[in-house]
């Protein structure tokens, strides 16, 4: 067996015994796996300086490589590795390889072993990046919390300002139907004092359902709802005619007929929504207020 071959063999059980791959090796003394690879199947073998080394990697003396060191004739074999780093001491059992960074693990320099070997430099990397991305999203959530408050602001204001447009359109309808049935009153006082104080009486009624009706014509909800149900009419249904001009002429007076029922069922359901919104105006009046000074204006 050639000198070769042996350093091979002992560099490959030397290896296998310390549960190192052939790139852990090659990471240590900063060579390519193939380098390695190269030592064990005895195709090239390392000079004296990374024989010294891999003793210094594998925990034996020098010596123990003697008996397989090339001879003279074998020297032109001899592969140096290109550029080789300063061999640093050993200062426990080389681990491993960093699966993170690729350097070098030895005992004591380890940050975590499972599920896969991490030296604590990249360890307490990984802390840093962790830190910063918690930072960075409760960051983002105090910015979000902070447009939350803004917008919730900014509706409030939009129904601070609608709700007082609907007070002074609300105040002038009801306030010149107070005024109107109060002159009324007064116009025709010869009537008696029953007559004035019905007008009283109709001024007081009509112009608190105008300005409980108008208001909340501004806010949106059950009012609103109920007053745009009058738009909702059913279709009228298609004319079945024979083909003849007799035929033509029925169907487009029957056409015209049904367009104004349909004008008119459209105007006494448009009159009977507001009808039932203004009825129902003092009783949701309240609730509806609450509702726009919380912000929602239920648009």
């Amino acid at each position: 067996m050639s000198s070769q071959s042996s350093i091979g063999e002992k560099i490959a059980e030397l290896r296998k015994k310390k549960g190192f791959t052939q790139a852990d090796v090659g990471v240590y003394l900063n060579i390519s796996y193939q380098a390695v690879s190269k030592w064990e199947r005895g195709e090239s073998f390392p000079d004296f300086n990374t024989l010294s080394r891999l003793a210094q990697l594998f925990g034996v003396p020098i010596s123990y490589f003697e008996d397989s060191t090339p001879t003279a004739v074998e020297a032109s074999a001899v592969e140096t590795p290109a550029a080789p780093v300063e061999a640093e001491p050993l200062n426990g059992e080389m681990l491993g390889v960093c699966k993170t960074c690729g350097k070098v693990v030895r005992k004591g320099e380890e940050g975590k072993t499972a599920p896969v070997l991490v030296c604590k430099a990249c360890v307490e990397a990984q802390k840093r990046i962790a830190a910063a991305k918690a930072e960075a999203a409760k960051r983002e959530e105090e910015k979000k919390k902070k447009e939350e408050e803004y917008a919730r602001l900014v509706k409030l204001e939009d129904a601070r300002r609608r709700r007082y447009l609907s007070f002074v359109v609300a105040g002038i309808v009801s306030g010149v139907l107070a005024v109107t049935f109060l002159f009324v009153g007064l116009t025709y006082w010869g009537n008696g004092l029953g007559f004035f104080l019905s007008s009283v009486a109709c001024s007081v009624i009509f112009s608190g359902f105008a300005f409980t009706y108008v208001s909340q014509l501004f806010w949106g909800g059950a009012v609103v709802d109920c007053t745009l149900f009058g738009g909702h009419v059913i279709g009228t249904p298609g004319i079945i005619f024979d083909l003849s001009l007799e035929g033509l002429g029925f169907l487009i007076a029957v056409k015209i007929l049904f367009a104004v029922l349909r004008f008119t069922i459209y105007i006494l359901t448009v009159l009977a929504g507001v009808v039932a919104a203004i009825l129902i105006s003092p009783f949701t009046f309240f609730p509806a207020l609450q509702r726009v000074n919380s912000g929602d204006l239920g648009i």
